[in-house]
């Protein structure tokens, strides 16, 4: 290994990484699909005596919207008791975040399942992503695919998504990538970022269907102009080796700074990367500390790696071995072979 010169070649995990498991997030109280703002029905509510269910929902949402939590559960309480099932998973989102009522996730779930009774897909997947998660209720993937698929045959697009995940990944449900590429394609279709940057990733990786970069391309820059980081970074990634367009590292680098800013752990590292080997980018080791300390800071192995290798190189640095041996210990602690190894050289270094 070059001492003098040891940084990393670009990380090569970023399309991986961008098909990463995650999670769902329970919905929080949305907008009632027949209310507009200062129309005469948001009016009739605030003055009618006797509401109707509906009518108290769009109350409910109106104290919502303007912060006022605890009056927004009352209205969307009454109405739920009533079986308006809007109301029920609003409620329902209440007792999950704690909005106007203790924080009660039992509290949720039972008015998750009231509306999903009345085949509410948006309650369906929140009550999945409550099983993935095992918040009040024990942890059970394959409940939570149950309720996904629920959620997705009505047409949800974030159930849609997520199901698609998991028969990508084969959690809850036996892995499948054609399974899986029909609910990305699905969700992609109604605009999802996510979902149109995980059937790229298929089309790039050839998983389930024939490989296709042109296909890939298009579904991932679809994802990017819609500011979606993971996309970015995918995209940059693609620039940088040359798939499916002419290699071109000055686009690499300007799609891993959108993604980069917005905080996309793989596009900092690499961005990070780029301004080390002055690739599509003036060579400037201080840009190339920040980037790669941005990464590190947040957990990523690799960077961690490259930020005690710019220690010890003094580049972007003053030569510093103790700051090196910190950041390739927390890098080593993740299993990096390249950290370890670096460990190993410090640890003669002493002995000599």
């Amino acid at each position: 290994m070059n001492l003098k010169k040891v940084i990393l070649p670009i990380a090569l995990f970023i399309i991986g990484t961008a098909a990463s498991f995650g999670q769902g997030i329970v919905t929080r109280p949305t907008k009632p699909k027949t209310m507009q703002n200062n129309t005469a029905s948001k009016k009739k509510a605030q003055t009618q005596q006797s509401l109707s269910a509906s009518e108290m929902f769009e109350r409910g949402y109106a104290e919502y919207e303007s912060g006022n939590y605890t009056e927004a559960a009352k209205w969307y309480r009454k109405a739920a008791e009533q079986g308006n099932a809007d109301s029920q998973n609003a409620l329902g989102s209440c007792y999950y975040y704690g909005y106007g009522v203790l924080q009660d996730y039992s509290e949720a779930i039972k008015w998750f399942r009231k509306a999903s009774e009345q085949d509410y897909a948006e309650a369906q997947y929140n009550i999945a992503v409550m099983y993935d998660k095992g918040e009040g209720i024990s942890q059970d993937y394959s409940e939570g695919v149950k309720w996904y698929r629920k959620a997705a045959e009505n047409g949800h697009v974030e159930a849609q998504c997520e199901l698609g995940k998991r028969y990508n990944f084969g959690r809850g449900v036996l892995q499948d990538y054609t399974e899986a590429i029909k609910w990305f394609r699905k969700a992609a279709e109604q605009g999802n970022a996510d979902a149109q940057t995980l059937l790229g990733i298929k089309y790039c990786n050839g998983e389930g269907i024939s490989q296709n970069y042109s296909e890939a391309i298009k579904w991932i820059r679809m994802a990017a102009d819609q500011d979606y980081a993971s996309a970015q970074a995918t995209l940059g990634l693609l620039f940088y080796r040359g798939q499916g367009v002419p290699q071109n590292y000055s686009e690499a680098a300007e799609w891993y700074r959108k993604a980069a800013e917005q905080g996309q752990v793989e596009a900092q590292g690499n961005l990070g990367i780029m301004y080390c080997m002055g690739q599509g980018v003036p060579q400037n080791y201080s840009e190339a500390a920040k980037w790669i300390r941005m990464a590190a800071e947040q957990g990523d192995a690799v960077a961690q790696c490259n930020l005690g290798l710019m220690y010890y190189n003094g580049e972007g640095f003053t030569q510093d071995y103790k700051e090196a041996e910190r950041w390739f210990e927390k890098s080593a602690t993740q299993g990096n072979q390249n950290s370890i190894k670096m460990l190993q050289i410090l640890q003669m270094k002493k002995g000599n």
